[in-house]
């Protein structure tokens, strides 16, 4: 005949052995995935696009009404107000923009960031609609004020807005 323990003893050892399942379950789950507002950059090269037409005028995901003449856009999981140096690496000249990430997608495998029809512009891309970037992280943003547009929807002003083209 084996030991039986007494009921009250079994019942007090549930609830910790379930919340040390729960814990390792939790943090075995999180260990290589990237978060949003976690700072790297989990796919620096790949295919880039560009909003269509009809999202003009629509709120994008944080809160922000979308305007293709502005220099944002939409990526996976960097933080709002991350500005991101977007280089075209497919064409001769490469020409780059940094864009400010004001929305989340794209939502096409394969496409690393969703350009404004500004930034796409100024990457020559509007033709072919798709172009192979490599994207590099300018900055994070530093507080709450840096990741919306001002009350008139113009960009934040700050230090690197000179230097930045917008």
């Amino acid at each position: 005949m084996g030991i039986r323990s007494h009921p009250a003893v079994r019942d007090a050892w549930a609830g910790p052995r379930w919340a040390l399942l729960l814990l390792c379950g939790v943090l075995a789950g999180c260990g290589s995935t990237q978060h949003v507002g976690e700072q790297g950059l989990p796919d620096a090269q790949g295919i880039a696009s560009y909003y269509a037409d009809k999202f003009v005028g629509r709120t994008t995901a944080n809160g922000e009404i979308y305007d293709h003449q502005g220099l944002t856009a939409a990526h996976r999981s960097l933080p709002f107000g991350t500005r991101v140096r977007t280089t075209r690496i497919d064409a001769p000249a490469q020409p780059s923009v940094v864009v400010r990430i004001n929305d989340r997608g794209p939502f096409k495998d394969g496409r690393i960031i969703d350009l404004s029809k500004a930034a796409a512009g100024r990457l020559n891309m509007l033709r072919d609609g798709l172009a192979e970037v490599r994207l590099e992280i300018v900055s994070y943003p530093s507080g709450p004020a840096s990741t919306t547009a001002g009350p008139s929807g113009e960009e934040p002003s700050g230090p690197e807005s000179s230097s930045a083209g917008w």
